[in-house]
């Protein structure tokens, strides 16, 4: 079942309502932010601390925009039926998952440059 964030009818100019669209993006959030807790505590926080994750989440990503690629493809052709929706909301909560990963990653990697900055810095101060 689709729902719809839009009010109205075709008559009138399409308004999303911000409420309904809030409260769907929250409910995403809290999905993903759950995937993300389970995945991670499978694959022993792998990402982290794996020197080749960088390939790997490059490799995810390639994987599931190929997957949302054919997707649509289906649905250009009007082979609809072959479309299966749960497979389009994992793929979107995979690359949302991916990408919140890299920017966490990102953030640790910055806090640590900054540590060592800091201990050079006060190294050549002394």
């Amino acid at each position: 079942m689709c729902l719809s964030i839009f009010k109205g009818d075709g008559d009138e100019k399409m308004k999303p309502d911000q409420a309904l669209a809030e409260s769907a993006f929250n409910a995403a959030v809290q999905d993903t932010t759950k995937l993300f807790k389970d995945k991670n505590s499978a694959y022993g926080n792998a990402y982290f601390r794996d020197e080749i994750a960088l390939a790997r989440y490059y490799g995810g990503l390639r994987r599931k925009f190929a997957r949302l690629e054919n997707h649509f493809r289906l649905m250009i052709e009007g082979q609809k039926d072959k479309c299966k929706i749960e497979n389009l909301e994992d793929t979107y909560q995979d690359i949302a998952v991916y990408a919140l990963m890299e920017l966490a990653k990102m953030k640790i990697d910055a806090k640590a440059q900054t540590k060592l900055d800091d201990g050079i810095q006060t190294r050549s101060e002394s």
